[in-house]
């Protein structure tokens, strides 16, 4: 599909019948009278209104396009969060079926097990799973300050040695990196003070991952600076930014890779996630969090520095 006006373009949504919800042709239709859409925010609308784009079912990818040492890894995280014997397992299929990443499909008469896209996103081959996200990118910087044009530390996924190949491994390198930078922050000297602040950053990084449109050009982009840590990810949430903040309601657009958070422990499943980053920059008498929805971009802005501090 490739509409050469925006008239063609909700004309083709219209075509879709009761496949798209009203609200969608509307919020379209008003956008439009404001400002004309590219094609990659029609794009997004097609991608974003879908649900659980990373529970379908892939063809011809198997066990060999993980990376077992980082399926292993969560294996042990999961262990310890949960101390059952169970997830134990050396038979790393039955594993996946377990969480839910391998799946029957009930649509094909033998019944064969088949990958869901979150298993490749999760723990895939960088080339895996760039055969079917080719723009999968997910990028932490640290720099002293937004403007600086070289940056001090960076981690990115590439299929490169000693480069986190997929979303999970991005996520424990990347955090890891934040963990020691913010443990030697003199503002977080008391241990508590680095749990709280250390549990809004891993609950502000989960979410970005699990948010994200991973089917966009665009990249999952963490920046940490002197002033504050940004989460950029391509797509919405999916509820509004006074329900983030408020907590209590939860829709992820990568349930599966949600899921597989949760089970580790590293993220909240009764959708207080926001609300705790707020609650905690406020414990901390930090300057409040910005969240920042776009048509095509979520950031949000958790600041490092207190409510009096003019920050830049």
């Amino acid at each position: 599909m490739n509409p050469t006006n925006i008239k063609e373009q909700i004309a083709d949504l219209d075509s879709l019948g009761e496949q798209k919800d009203a609200s969608l042709l509307t919020n379209i239709r008003n956008q439009t009278d404001r400002n004309p859409l590219s094609y990659d925010q029609i794009q997004y609308y097609f991608q974003n209104d879908s649900d659980n784009l990373d529970s379908e079912l892939l063809n011809n990818f198997s066990i060999n396009d993980i990376n077992l040492s980082d399926l292993q890894d969560y294996q042990k995280r999961l262990f310890a969060a949960t101390q059952n014997r169970e997830y134990l397992t050396n038979d790393y299929r039955k594993l996946l079926i377990r969480l839910g990443l391998l799946q029957i499909d009930r649509s094909n008469p033998d019944q064969i097990y088949k990958m869901k896209k979150a298993a490749l996103l999760l723990f895939g081959k960088f080339d895996a799973i760039t055969a079917i996200f080719p723009n999968f990118f997910l990028d932490f910087i640290v720099k002293n300050d937004s403007e600086d044009l070289d940056y001090l530390d960076r981690i990115y996924t590439s299929n490169e040695l000693n480069h986190p190949n997929n979303v999970y491994r991005f996520f424990t390198a990347t955090y890891d990196k934040i963990t020691a930078a913010i443990n030697k922050r003199p503002g977080f000297k008391k241990t508590n003070s680095r749990a709280l602040i250390l549990r809004a950053i891993r609950e502000g990084l989960v979410n970005a991952l699990v948010h994200a449109n991973y089917a966009s050009k665009s990249p999952v982009k963490v920046t940490l600076l002197n002033d504050c840590i940004q989460f950029r990810n391509p797509g919405h949430i999916q509820i509004s930014s006074t329900e983030f903040a408020s907590g209590g309601n939860s829709i992820s657009r990568n349930p599966s890779i949600f899921n597989v958070f949760i089970y580790a422990k590293l993220g909240d499943h009764s959708g207080i996630g926001g609300h705790q980053i707020y609650h905690i920059a406020n414990r901390l008498n930090l300057k409040k969090p910005v969240l920042t929805q776009k048509t095509l971009n979520t950031e949000l802005t958790l600041w490092l520095v207190p409510q009096t501090k003019s920050c830049t």
